[in-house]
């Protein structure tokens, strides 16, 4: 547990080093790092990503998973202010460590935007598309942005918190 621990901080550590304004919040929690970024480090979110693929102490070569979440209903709100935040979950196979990025999102002009990160983890293409059927984030350079679960024709995004539940299409 102590390694973990030292690993943790080694990250978090690296990470405050190379990109001294992205870490708004860390906390732990059931052995879990989860660093909530600024949602300022937006452009430079692909770069911090690179980074933590590459950087041989680091190692985060796995994307386990990516997710967003709608914190519209959320008591309390969160501290960054977003409605929604994305959420990729990574892993090094070398060092068996993980971490948990969170990255807000503010909505621009009724869009929400995002870089793909399918040049740092080719299996992030399918996440990809399945958030934006789901929640309606586009994800600016994927290599080929779809529907997955819904027609192409079907209006809204069924995991928004305003969605309606009664209806229909």
């Amino acid at each position: 547990m102590a390694k973990e621990k030292n690993s943790e901080n080694k990250i978090i550590r690296l990470i405050q080093d190379k990109f001294p304004s992205f870490i708004g919040q860390v906390n732990f929690l059931s052995g879990e790092t989860i660093v909530t970024l600024n949602k300022d480090c937006i452009s430079g979110f692909l770069t911090l990503c690179q980074f933590l693929h590459d950087q041989p102490e680091i190692c985060l070569d796995l994307l386990a998973f990516l997710t967003a979440v709608d914190n519209s209903s959320s008591t309390p709100t969160p501290e960054h202010g977003c409605r929604y935040e994305l959420v990729y979950q990574l892993f090094s196979i070398k060092h068996e460590q993980s971490l948990r990025l969170k990255l807000p999102l503010d909505e621009q002009n009724g869009e929400l935007k995002a870089g793909s990160v399918t040049p740092v983890w080719k299996n992030a293409e399918l996440y990809e598309n399945e958030v934006f059927d789901m929640f309606g984030i586009q994800f600016e350079g994927h290599p080929d942005l779809l529907r997955m679960y819904m027609p192409e024709n079907w209006q809204g995004h069924p995991l928004r918190k305003d969605y309606p539940l009664k209806g229909r299409q």
